[in-house]
């Protein structure tokens, strides 16, 4: 999937994981009270493999797990 940056930057949490999908770590302990336990900060991880190693690499993470 080719997605720009900016495409994704002030989105909601909802929006995004509606684009990207869940999220591939949790850079904040869950929030574990009532029913809906969630991420609290969740972070989605990019890396395009180049060669022997190396390549781009990039990591969005939400704004206080809204934006």
């Amino acid at each position: 999937m080719r997605l720009s940056v900016p495409a994704v930057s002030g989105l909601s949490r909802d929006r995004l994981e509606s684009m990207l999908g869940r999220a591939d770590y949790c850079l904040e302990p869950y929030n574990l009270l009532g029913a809906d336990a969630k991420c609290v900060e969740p972070v989605w991880m990019f890396y395009h493999l180049q060669g022997l190693g190396g390549g781009p690499e990039l990591v969005c993470w939400t704004g206080g797990g809204k934006t």
